[in-house]
């Protein structure tokens, strides 16, 4: 759709992220190309698809306001680990679709937290054994906690 509009440098999107939109983005545009590698590609506080470089980094951490994941933005990717923000709110279909993430590291600090998100079909990804919910301090209980140590994910 926007393939070789290298003029073209943002976008403005009103409502609902339209389906499909970071794959229309997604080659020879300028919004595109300055991107960084290895970096989400956002359109308004929507995670819409991943900018895949040459780098081995396949730690993803989502901007603290992102508060959804567009559709197959992550398809057909592998990573690590991604961490989600507490305040993201809906994960649309697919967005994890034939992808492999060995760790999900919630900003959330509980279940129910996670539970309330509105997420979509396709998202085998984000498995209940793969979610790690936040806590500044080592917890108490068992179960899957993470914090942020210099900068990175780290599970407890």
């Amino acid at each position: 759709m926007f393939y070789g509009c290298t003029g073209l440098s943002s976008i403005i999107v009103r409502g609902d992220i339209p389906i499909g939109i970071a794959r229309a983005l997604s080659y020879n545009t300028k919004f595109y190309n300055d991107i960084p590698d290895n970096e989400a590609i956002y359109l308004n506080r929507w995670a819409v698809g991943y900018k895949l470089g040459s780098s081995s980094n396949r730690n993803v951490v989502l901007k603290s306001d992102t508060v959804g994941i567009a559709d197959a933005a992550f398809a057909d990717r592998n990573f690590l680990s991604i961490v989600i923000p507490a305040g993201v709110v809906s994960i649309k279909d697919d967005a994890f679709k034939s992808c492999f993430v060995s760790r999900v590291y919630y900003g959330g600090k509980t279940a129910g937290e996670w539970n309330a998100i509105s997420i979509g079909t396709g998202n085998t990804a984000l498995s209940a054994d793969k979610i790690y919910y936040y806590s500044e301090t080592q917890p108490v209980a068992p179960g899957n906690y993470w914090r942020f140590v210099s900068g990175s994910a780290a599970a407890w």
